[in-house]
């Protein structure tokens, strides 16, 4: 998620009394807080929003130039061939279920589920989960390196996500219909278990991460499978949103569950040097991840399995006290942040691929680390939030 998309959330939601008799009222505090409050963009921002921010496609020679300097040394797709023994016939059915399944409807490419075979001596298989609104492409960098080691990687896609868009006159239109909303929320949760069953029994090491929302459905997965993973890594894990959406989003959830969101010119900007995922959606999916996070965090503490919680400082998408709070609460991890300038989307190059990644191969490192010997992130001084340490990037 780009550093500039924090815009897209100011000012959505206002805290007001849904009583029936003040249902007009509340409605239009709702409006003013949804559109007036928004803060007024700058004459750039302006500008990029006339050409992105509808979702229109039609690339003018500046975007061009810059989408052709954020497209340099992207990663691309794993192609998904080889040996997955020793695995047994059962889990190999489980994933080729899975492809099925989401097959089932146009996806974009960036967004197909993907596993890459281990190379070398085989030490185990490790399952990683997408965040939201994005797509499996956010692993096709680290799932390479982590295969390297002697593991098979798997990366699902989440439901209802990734769907192809639909262009008109040069607009997109995100296909969201399926995304889970309030109601149904515990699909992801689902998925967890589905994956989760997938290895239970095999042999090796078993490991379950996770990026953003990715994150809360791993750690989903290891509250529900106490049995299978040896280890679990929580990214930028969202147990919550910021703190100044926290409370106003559930009762606009219940007025304007489908008031429109999107994540702004930036996201379409990605979408054109070929991020996949979708830059619009409603109230009510955020809500579904926010229910996720909310039920998750109240029984981490219940998980045995070693886990690695990582964040940022500053997020302005995941709430770092939500995340202080499952760290506190684990009988078995640690967590640290990376200091302020690290991105949410912190291993995906399609995400902010203008930001410099000065912590990404220092980050990649400490995580195939982390998932072939259970050892730690590296720490330094304090961070400067929540009391937890820094998260150390080494030169």
């Amino acid at each position: 998620m780009s550093r500039h998309r924090r815009a897209a959330f100011n000012g959505l939601f206002q805290r007001k009394a849904l009583a029936s008799s003040a249902l007009l009222t509340c409605l239009c505090s709702l409006w003013l807080v949804l559109y007036a409050c928004t803060p007024q963009p700058s004459e750039q921002e302006t500008k990029a929003a006339s050409q992105a921010h509808s979702g229109n496609l039609e690339t003018d020679k500046a975007d061009k130039q810059v989408i052709q300097k954020l497209t340099l040394s992207l990663p691309s797709k794993p192609n998904g061939q080889g040996d997955f023994s020793p695995l047994s016939q059962r889990a190999q059915n489980v994933w080729q279920s899975h492809l099925k399944q989401t097959g089932q409807q146009p996806l974009q490419t960036a967004c197909q589920p993907f596993a890459v075979p281990a190379q070398g001596r085989y030490q185990g298989s490790v399952v990683l989960f997408h965040g939201f609104t994005a797509c499996p492409q956010q692993f096709w960098e680290v799932s390479r390196l982590i295969a390297a080691k002697g593991f098979h990687v798997f990366v699902p896609l989440l439901p209802g996500h990734g769907w192809q868009y639909q262009q008109s006159a040069g607009k997109v239109s995100d296909n969201v219909s399926a995304m889970p909303a309030d109601q149904d929320y515990t699909r992801y949760s689902q998925q967890a278990t589905e994956m989760a069953g997938m290895l239970r029994g095999e042999k090796g090491i078993k490991v379950v991460g996770g990026l953003s929302l990715g994150g809360v459905v791993a750690a989903s997965a290891a509250i529900q499978a106490p049995d299978v993973f040896d280890r679990a890594l929580l990214m930028t894990p969202l147990f919550d949103v910021v703190a100044a959406k926290k409370p106003y989003l559930p009762p606009a959830n219940v007025v304007v569950p489908k008031h429109p969101i999107d994540w702004g010119p930036d996201c379409e900007l990605e979408r054109k040097g070929g991020r996949g995922g979708v830059c619009q959606f409603q109230i009510k999916h955020i809500r579904a991840a926010q229910r996720l996070g909310e039920e998750t965090l109240a029984q981490i503490g219940q998980v045995q399995t070693q886990i690695q919680v990582v964040g940022v400082e500053g997020d302005h998408a995941a709430n770092n006290e939500s995340l202080a709070k499952a760290v506190g609460f684990l009988k078995n991890g640690k967590g640290c942040l990376y200091q302020k300038g690290v991105s949410h989307s912190m291993l995906s190059r399609f995400d902010s691929p203008d930001d410099q990644k000065f912590w990404l191969k220092s980050m990649q490192m400490q995580l195939v680390r982390f998932v072939e010997s259970g050892q730690y992130f590296d720490i330094t001084e304090l961070s400067h939030e929540r009391g937890l340490p820094r998260c150390h990037i080494s030169s």
